[in-house]
């Protein structure tokens, strides 16, 4: 009998929310954008260019709230992103069933790990969307913080297309210094940085300087 073929992390995501996951998701997507809309004035702001994006991509954003995965899903929403977390959360009683069943990629943070490098990499051969905050860390001022070079070579082994998202003010709606929220505007700048072209045109330097 032959032996049955093994699947991997990634080889099995979907490129779209299945049926029985599409209307909860919906439903609270429709709630936080309505929440931050009406009392903070969540902006969000396309590049015209994204309409014109075909194929998988990544999607990489400064990291300022809890919430960032929200924000970035609700932006591109109905395409499903699949984000790079870290596997602290697989401690926690709701981390395993959240990141195995919304197909998140689990990783150590600040250490660069080969298998969820080819997790993501699978992904992005199956036609799946993925969202990575490079910076590792929430940011306590509001300002990005350090990014590794080595984001330059794993963005370019995938030769797909770069978006980035830019959050303004959220770091001081709820800083991680602060047990209490604040009023203020909320916006979200999302563009194209690079076509898979341009990709593999430029060294992983040049994407890295691109990046930061």
């Amino acid at each position: 009998m032959s032996e049955e073929k093994r699947v991997h992390p990634g080889e099995d995501f979907d490129k779209t929310y299945p049926i029985w996951l599409l209307v909860p998701i919906s439903l609270l997507f429709i709630v936080i954008w309505g929440w931050f809309k009406l009392v903070y004035g969540l902006r969000i702001i396309r590049d015209p260019a994204l309409k014109r994006l075909e194929g998988p991509a990544v999607y990489l954003g400064n990291h300022c709230s809890a919430l960032d995965f929200f924000f970035m899903s609700i932006a591109f929403y109905p395409k499903r992103i699949h984000y790079v977390m870290s596997n602290v959360f697989l401690a926690k009683w709701w981390g395993k069933p959240v990141i195995k069943g919304l197909q998140q990629i689990p990783k150590s943070q600040f250490f660069a790990e080969a298998k969820s490098v080819m997790t993501m990499k699978r992904a992005i051969k199956r036609g799946c969307d993925i969202g990575i905050y490079p910076e590792g860390r929430m940011s306590l001022t509001g300002r990005t913080g350090y990014i590794a070079p080595s984001i330059g070579k794993l963005v370019k082994s995938f030769n797909a297309p770069v978006v980035i998202v830019k959050e303004e003010g959220f770091s001081l709606r709820k800083p991680l210094w602060s047990a209490k929220s604040r009023r203020g505007k909320l916006r979200l700048d999302c563009r194209l940085l690079l076509t898979a072209a341009e990709i593999g045109d430029l060294s992983a330097e040049e994407i890295y300087r691109r990046i930061v």
